[in-house]
């Protein structure tokens, strides 16, 4: 299924928070149910289904009616019988199915919150899932085989630059001009999309100081020799996010956030290191 028909079959999603809600029925779809099943006049009983399918992101939803034996052992803690494997109950977590228009849909949990950041290039997608599985990544333009499903589907995006992933959330970088109203919708729309369907946290490649460019190469390699084992000490950490026209930009994480120091830190300590062991450095900027 491509994007296109995966984002025209979300619906908007109310946002619980970090959790994940176990698979659920909206009261329509129960009425659905009850009012399909007590009209049924076959040979056995008349019961409601959930299953997965795979998809190239995941997984598709399927709902339907099935006639089964007497005695057949429906998923408990649903008011209406319902047909669902273990395997899939533990998939769809964060699932509900709806009955509108005649039709049977389902929506997920899955929340997208955008915020700017000090770049008027970059902002922010914080999502109520993991993004990566752990550390940080960074991929840009253009796409490549071995990029994650979910890289490719954020970088195939027109106005779509850059993409620095860490934890829950991704900085998108725009291209030069590229309209942010229209960027930002669709941005949340695939990331939605991905995880509806079954996507996972992908896993960061491990940074190949070859693919950075030669400014680029000298500050990661500074960054994770020098300042980060400093920084770590104290329980904090710094992720790089990019560098563009001599300026660093950085996340603060750990420790470091709030920490009224840190700021001193950037600016005294990091900043002052990299501009003199990097002279193209002009400044270094920490993304909230």
């Amino acid at each position: 299924m491509g994007i296109r028909n995966i984002v025209r079959n979300l619906r908007e999603k109310p946002d619980h928070g970090e959790g994940r809600n176990p698979l659920a029925l909206s009261e329509a779809a129960q009425a659905e149910i009850r009012s399909r099943i007590e009209a049924h006049e076959g040979e056995g009983s008349l019961v409601f289904f959930v299953l997965t399918q795979p998809s190239p992101i995941g997984h598709n939803v399927g709902v339907g009616f099935r006639e089964v034996e007497e005695g057949t052992h429906t998923r408990p803690g649903f008011p209406v019988p319902v047909l669902v494997s273990e395997e899939d109950y533990d998939r769809l977590a964060g699932t509900t199915v709806d009955y509108r228009e005649g039709a049977f849909v389902t929506f997920t949990d899955v929340a997208v919150h955008v915020s700017d950041t000090p770049n008027p290039e970059s902002r922010k997608f914080i999502v109520n899932r993991d993004l990566v599985t752990e550390g940080s990544a960074t991929f840009q333009r253009p796409v490549k085989d071995g990029d994650p499903q979910l890289v490719k589907l954020l970088l195939e995006i027109p106005g779509t630059r850059m993409l620095f992933l860490i934890r829950n959330f991704c900085s998108v970088t725009r291209e030069p001009g590229a309209d942010w109203q229209a960027l930002t919708a669709e941005v949340g729309k695939r990331i939605q999309a991905y995880f509806a369907h079954g996507g996972a946290a992908i896993t960061p490649p491990p940074v190949d100081e070859a693919a950075l460019g030669e400014v680029e190469g000298k500050i990661v390699r500074i960054l994770e020799e020098v300042i980060r084992p400093a920084v770590q000490r104290d329980g904090g950490d710094i992720a790089f996010a990019g560098y563009e026209d001599g300026v660093v930009q950085l996340y603060m994480l750990g420790s470091c956030v709030g920490c009224p120091s840190s700021m001193a830190t950037l600016k005294m300590g990091v900043e002052n290191l990299l501009r003199d062991q990097v002279p193209q450095v002009k400044e270094v900027m920490a993304i909230d």
